[in-house]
Protein backbone atom coordinates (compact mmCIF):
# COMPACT_ATOMS: atom_id res chain seq x y z
CA UNK A 1 0.00 0.00 0.00
CA UNK A 2 1.29 3.45 -0.90
CA UNK A 3 1.34 5.86 2.00
CA UNK A 4 0.46 9.45 1.11
CA UNK A 5 3.33 10.90 3.14
CA UNK A 6 5.85 8.72 1.22
CA UNK A 7 4.59 10.00 -2.11
CA UNK A 8 4.73 13.54 -0.83
CA UNK A 9 8.28 13.03 0.46
CA UNK A 10 9.52 11.61 -2.86
CA UNK A 11 7.85 14.38 -4.80
CA UNK A 12 9.43 16.98 -2.52
CA UNK A 13 12.89 15.42 -2.90
CA UNK A 14 12.60 15.27 -6.67
CA UNK A 15 11.40 18.89 -6.78
CA UNK A 16 14.30 19.92 -4.51
CA UNK A 17 16.85 18.33 -6.85
CA UNK A 18 15.24 20.07 -9.82
CA UNK A 19 15.32 23.34 -7.88
CA UNK A 20 19.09 22.98 -7.39
CA UNK A 21 19.73 22.70 -11.09
CA UNK A 22 17.15 25.24 -12.11
CA UNK A 23 19.03 27.60 -9.77
CA UNK A 24 22.23 26.87 -11.66
CA UNK A 25 20.62 27.34 -15.06
CA UNK A 26 18.95 30.61 -14.08
CA UNK A 27 22.19 31.83 -12.57
CA UNK A 28 24.00 30.79 -15.73
CA UNK A 29 21.55 32.58 -18.03
CA UNK A 30 21.66 35.78 -15.96
CA UNK A 31 25.45 36.06 -15.85
CA UNK A 32 27.97 36.93 -18.51
CA UNK A 33 29.68 33.70 -19.46
CA UNK A 34 33.26 33.11 -20.37
CA UNK A 35 34.56 30.86 -23.10
CA UNK A 36 34.82 27.24 -22.08
CA UNK A 37 38.32 26.66 -20.79
CA UNK A 38 40.11 25.38 -17.77
CA UNK A 39 38.02 22.34 -16.81
CA UNK A 40 40.97 20.07 -17.58
CA UNK A 41 43.05 22.02 -15.05
CA UNK A 42 40.68 21.05 -12.22
CA UNK A 43 41.15 17.78 -10.36
CA UNK A 44 38.41 15.13 -10.52
CA UNK A 45 38.41 14.99 -6.72
CA UNK A 46 37.38 18.66 -6.64
CA UNK A 47 34.03 17.91 -8.30
CA UNK A 48 31.08 18.39 -5.93
CA UNK A 49 28.22 17.52 -8.23
CA UNK A 50 27.63 16.45 -11.81
CA UNK A 51 24.27 16.55 -13.57
CA UNK A 52 23.58 15.13 -17.01
CA UNK A 53 20.39 14.89 -19.01
CA UNK A 54 20.08 12.98 -22.27
CA UNK A 55 16.80 13.03 -24.15
CA UNK A 56 17.29 9.77 -26.02
CA UNK A 57 18.71 6.73 -24.27
CA UNK A 58 20.96 6.02 -27.26
CA UNK A 59 22.49 9.49 -27.27
CA UNK A 60 26.24 9.76 -27.19
CA UNK A 61 27.65 11.40 -24.03
CA UNK A 62 28.39 14.58 -26.00
CA UNK A 63 24.67 14.87 -26.82
CA UNK A 64 23.63 15.35 -23.20
CA UNK A 65 23.27 18.56 -21.23
CA UNK A 66 25.87 18.46 -18.47
CA UNK A 67 26.59 20.67 -15.51
CA UNK A 68 29.64 20.10 -13.32
CA UNK A 69 30.23 22.10 -10.13
CA UNK A 70 33.63 22.16 -8.42
CA UNK A 71 34.58 23.18 -4.88
CA UNK A 72 36.48 26.14 -6.36
CA UNK A 73 33.12 27.56 -7.46
CA UNK A 74 33.77 26.76 -11.11
CA UNK A 75 30.68 25.60 -12.99
CA UNK A 76 31.04 24.06 -16.44
CA UNK A 77 27.94 23.74 -18.58
CA UNK A 78 27.73 21.87 -21.88
CA UNK A 79 24.67 22.27 -24.08
CA UNK A 80 24.64 19.96 -27.14
CA UNK A 81 24.76 21.32 -30.67
CA UNK A 82 21.19 20.39 -31.52
CA UNK A 83 19.80 22.67 -28.76
CA UNK A 84 19.35 26.42 -28.64
CA UNK A 85 22.27 28.24 -27.00
CA UNK A 86 24.48 25.23 -27.72
CA UNK A 87 28.03 25.51 -26.51
CA UNK A 88 30.49 25.08 -23.68
CA UNK A 89 30.23 27.60 -20.87
CA UNK A 90 32.02 28.47 -17.65
CA UNK A 91 30.62 30.42 -14.69
CA UNK A 92 32.34 31.16 -11.37
CA UNK A 93 30.05 31.07 -8.32
CA UNK A 94 30.68 33.44 -5.45
CA UNK A 95 31.36 31.65 -2.13
CA UNK A 96 27.88 32.55 -0.82
CA UNK A 97 26.25 31.13 -3.95
CA UNK A 98 28.26 27.93 -3.70
CA UNK A 99 27.38 27.61 0.00
CA UNK A 100 23.67 28.05 -0.79
CA UNK A 101 23.78 25.44 -3.54
CA UNK A 102 25.71 23.10 -1.25
CA UNK A 103 23.07 23.35 1.48
CA UNK A 104 20.43 22.32 -1.07
CA UNK A 105 22.51 19.42 -2.35
CA UNK A 106 23.27 17.89 1.05
CA UNK A 107 19.70 18.19 2.28
CA UNK A 108 18.74 14.92 4.00
CA UNK A 109 15.90 14.30 1.55
CA UNK A 110 18.30 14.45 -1.39
CA UNK A 111 20.92 12.21 0.20
CA UNK A 112 18.33 9.59 1.21
CA UNK A 113 16.38 9.73 -2.06
CA UNK A 114 15.66 6.26 -3.47
CA UNK A 115 14.69 6.36 -7.15
CA UNK A 116 13.84 2.63 -7.19
CA UNK A 117 11.22 3.03 -4.47
CA UNK A 118 9.68 6.00 -6.27
CA UNK A 119 9.66 4.08 -9.56
CA UNK A 120 7.93 1.12 -7.85
CA UNK A 121 5.33 3.50 -6.43
CA UNK A 122 4.69 4.95 -9.90
CA UNK A 123 4.33 1.48 -11.44
CA UNK A 124 1.82 0.45 -8.77
CA UNK A 125 -0.15 3.63 -9.35
CA UNK A 126 -0.20 3.07 -13.12
CA UNK A 127 -1.32 -0.53 -12.63
CA UNK A 128 -4.17 0.52 -10.34
CA UNK A 129 -5.23 3.19 -12.83
CA UNK A 130 -5.13 0.67 -15.66
CA UNK A 131 -7.21 -1.82 -13.65
CA UNK A 132 -9.77 0.89 -12.90
CA UNK A 133 -10.20 1.60 -16.62
CA UNK A 134 -8.67 5.08 -16.47
CA UNK A 135 -7.04 6.54 -19.56
CA UNK A 136 -3.27 6.33 -19.23
CA UNK A 137 -0.96 8.59 -21.18
CA UNK A 138 2.79 8.32 -21.57
CA UNK A 139 5.69 10.45 -22.71
CA UNK A 140 7.49 9.25 -25.82
CA UNK A 141 10.53 11.54 -25.51
CA UNK A 142 11.89 10.42 -22.17
CA UNK A 143 14.94 11.98 -20.59
CA UNK A 144 17.64 10.04 -18.77
CA UNK A 145 18.90 12.08 -15.82
CA UNK A 146 21.97 11.27 -13.76
CA UNK A 147 22.87 13.23 -10.66
CA UNK A 148 26.15 12.50 -8.87
CA UNK A 149 26.71 14.25 -5.56
CA UNK A 150 29.95 13.98 -3.58
CA UNK A 151 28.52 14.99 -0.19
CA UNK A 152 31.80 15.05 1.78
CA UNK A 153 33.96 17.16 -0.51
CA UNK A 154 32.83 20.50 0.87
CA UNK A 155 31.90 21.92 4.28
CA UNK A 156 29.78 20.97 6.08
CA UNK A 157 29.99 17.32 5.04
CA UNK A 158 26.70 15.76 4.05
CA UNK A 159 27.44 12.25 5.31
CA UNK A 160 29.18 12.04 8.66
CA UNK A 161 31.59 9.13 9.15
CA UNK A 162 31.83 8.31 5.44
CA UNK A 163 34.81 8.52 3.08
CA UNK A 164 35.40 11.89 1.43
CA UNK A 165 34.97 10.32 -2.00
CA UNK A 166 31.57 8.81 -1.19
CA UNK A 167 29.09 9.46 -3.96
CA UNK A 168 25.30 9.57 -4.10
CA UNK A 169 23.99 8.53 -7.53
CA UNK A 170 20.45 9.36 -8.57
CA UNK A 171 19.38 7.90 -11.92
CA UNK A 172 16.02 8.78 -13.33
CA UNK A 173 14.34 8.19 -16.67
CA UNK A 174 10.91 9.29 -17.60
Amino acid sequence: MIIFSDRLLFRKVFELSQLCFNFLLVFFLCQPVQAFQGQDALLPEDMLVRYSEAHNAGDAPDQAITIAVYRTGDVFIVIPEYMQQAGHYHVLLEPEQLDGLWRLLIHEQILTFDAHTLRDMQIKKQQSLKESGAVITSVSDKAEVLLEIYPNRYQPPGLVGVDGDAVKHINWSG
